[in-house]
């Protein structure tokens, strides 16, 4: 039987991770001498290092699971020191407050910012320009919005160094389909539903910390896509039309991404510690390509890289 290294590596350093978290709510493991513990960072990184460099040796597959278990013991190590960083956040399907509704209109292009830890944001699209949000807040958070003719930033005060006091908030956007829009999107354990349909997008940065987010671009033109996706799970869904330049990086998590029929997509980066699926792509010298990107009429091209995470191209299923 064959094992696939990148899976091997990702599932080790996930079991770190739980077994450290596991042993220490068991009482197992004293908390004060794990967080005593993370100033031993250091070594974390010393074995990722001796990894990379014995890779190509005969100590190639102890050295990679040394180099997949340090950081693993360290993300856990670090969960467990902030004991209340997953309870801030555990109630995101609870009761919040009275719904608060903000109205605006852009007056020509416009920059979107959000910002939400410790919630839910669901984002869909109408016609026209202007835009509606639904905010509700848990006891102890305030949604704080900054609106001008030009620009829309929301943010959710509340929130601590490393946890968040009070409950989860809950956020429903409604964007404008004819304003051309800068989207930036951070989400911080949390969860993202954003359907993109018939958005006219210029640059669109997601970054995702610690939760899940599903983005669906499907109807949407995007020039410019930036993602990040660190200990979270993503679904990315591609425009089906328009050409599209951007970024991917996956950093001890996983994506699922998906390519319509009529985009041709091509994929160049690399892979450390984690594992790559190009279903139904070809390589072409250094790159991964859908067959036919030349003479398909919209090209999406996105450079890739995954640490210790994973990365499955048109997953079985769909990105839902």
């Amino acid at each position: 039987m064959t094992v696939r290294r990148g899976f091997l590596y990702l599932g080790v350093f996930l079991v770190a991770i739980g077994a450290v978290t596991l042993l220490v709510e068991a009482g197992t493991l004293d908390r004060e001498r794990v967080t005593a513990a993370l100033g031993l960072w250091p070594l974390a990184v010393i074995a990722i290092g001796a990894g990379l460099v014995l890779r190509r040796t005969p100590a190639a597959l102890p050295a990679g699971v040394l180099g997949a278990v340090a950081p693993g013991l360290l993300i856990g190590g670090m969960l467990v020191a902030v004991p209340d960083f997953g309870s801030r956040c555990a109630d995101l399907d609870g009761d919040r407050g009275q719904s608060v509704t903000h109205n605006g209109t852009f007056a020509g292009p416009a920059r979107v910012e959000l910002a939400i830890s410790c919630g839910e944001l669901d984002v869909t699209t109408l016609s026209g320009t202007d835009w509606q949000l639904d905010a509700r807040d848990g006891s102890g958070r305030e949604t704080v919005v900054s609106e001008t003719a030009d620009g829309l930033s929301v943010d959710a005060e509340g929130r601590r160094h490393m946890g968040w006091n009070g409950r989860s908030v809950h956020w429903d956007l409604v964007l404008p389909t004819e304003s051309t829009l800068d989207l930036a999107v951070a989400i911080n354990a949390g969860r993202g539903t954003l359907n993109l349909a018939d958005l006219q997008i210029d640059n669109l940065e997601l970054d995702m910390n610690a939760g899940d987010v599903r983005l669906d671009l499907t109807d949407a033109t995007v020039a410019r896509l930036d993602v990040a996706v660190n200990a979270a799970a993503a679904a990315v869904t591609l425009p089906a039309a328009g050409d599209l330049i951007g970024d991917v990086s996956v950093n001890a998590g996983s994506l699922d991404l998906c390519v319509p029929e009529d985009l041709g997509l091509r994929v160049r980066g690399e892979t450390t510690l984690g594992a790559t699926d190009f279903n139904g792509l070809i390589q072409r010298g250094d790159a991964w390509e859908t067959p036919g990107y030349d003479s398909a009429r919209s090209h999406a091209d996105l450079d890739l890289s995954a640490s210790v995470g994973s990365v499955d191209i048109n997953p079985q299923g769909g990105c839902k």
